[in-house]
């Protein structure tokens, strides 16, 4: 199964119908977002489109995602020379989430495109499918049916998305429909080997550390369903980790044997940012809509104003628990 036909069919009609266009993306932007963009602008200047890649937050792209082409062009969205008649939200559940991005969705058409099954569907057209197994799935099936010819570029970042978003593979929306994606991505040439290595194998010694002190805190909770684990901005300062060295912080605790639930707690001061992942068919995706936040069935995460206590207080009753 692909994206609806008739939606892609309302997102060509709106970029034949557009002069300047942005695309945008989450703040704290991951694999699929970062991919998203990079792939969906490449597709779109391929056409002859004026295409803007813009932050939602920070400076500039990931260091973990640097090495995709078109990394380096990310601006701000207060940067831009001018005003977008068109913007593609990706894999954003609702423009808060867009952050500092979500200042132009003011008097512009709006495209959104995301597998997040709590989306919002904030935009005049909206291609949602949360059993895509990434937004970067969705940014491939309108590509092709654009007529895009897609170059090295596109391939990498919408394998790069993919990949990451199905955690190598491995997670419960690793479905048939994601090898389907892999398969023509790499007949076509995505250098499939290349970008594993680049996000996977190219860890610093700063964050190897940060995945040492967070191994030594394992905790097991709710008779061993859970288990879960915690850094502080301390750990980042002490280590010399980058705060997006984190990002997959979270496998690390989701290779231990026995819960169904695994979890990680980003601490600052008076603020503790949640990131759930089921092992066993738990849906952590209610747990944490219950608590402000969103995600998928297996992949979830929210943000407690508070300590690590109030944050484990509030989200372990709503996990699974043993006798």
């Amino acid at each position: 199964m692909t994206a609806d036909a008739a939606a892609l069919h309302a997102v060509a009609e709106a970029v034949l119908g557009s002069r300047v266009i942005a695309v945008c993306s989450h703040v704290d932007p991951d694999g699929d977002a970062v991919g998203s963009v990079l792939a969906l602008a490449r597709g779109l200047e391929s056409l002859g489109c004026e295409v803007h890649r813009v932050l939602a937050s920070g400076e500039r792209a990931p260091v973990t995602y640097a090495f995709l082409e078109g990394a380096e062009r990310f601006v701000r969205a207060a940067d831009l020379p001018v005003h977008p008649d068109l913007v593609f939200a990706l894999d954003a559940p609702s423009p808060v989430r867009l952050g500092e991005a979500a200042a132009l969705l003011e008097g512009t058409q709006v495209v959104v495109m995301d597998h997040h099954p709590d989306n919002a569907r904030f935009g005049a057209v909206n291609v949602v499918d949360p059993e895509a197994p990434s937004t970067s799935t969705l940014v491939w099936e309108l590509l092709l049916s654009l007529a895009a010819e897609p170059d090295q570029c596109v391939l990498d970042c919408v394998f790069c998305g993919l990949m990451t978003d199905t955690g190598r593979f491995s997670y419960a929306n690793a479905t048939p429909r994601a090898f389907r994606t892999a398969a023509q991505l790499a007949e076509a040439g995505a250098r499939t080997r290349w970008v594993y290595a680049n996000v996977y194998e190219r860890r610093s010694h700063a964050a190897l550390k940060l995945i040492a002190r967070t191994m030594d805190r394992l905790t097991f909770a709710n008779g061993g369903a859970v288990a879960y684990s915690w850094i502080t901005d301390e750990d980042l300062r002490e280590t010399g980790a980058l705060p997006e060295e984190t990002e997959d912080l979270i496998d690390s605790v989701r290779v231990v044997d026995g819960p169904d639930v695994v979890a990680l707690f980003k601490c600052s001061p008076g603020r503790v940012k949640g990131s759930l992942r089921a092992k066993d068919g738990a849906d952590v995706g209610a747990a944490a809509r219950a608590l402000g936040g969103g995600g998928h069935r297996a992949a979830a995460g929210f943000t407690i104003e508070g300590t690590l206590s109030e944050a484990l207080a509030a989200v372990l009753p709503l996990l699974p628990a043993r006798p």
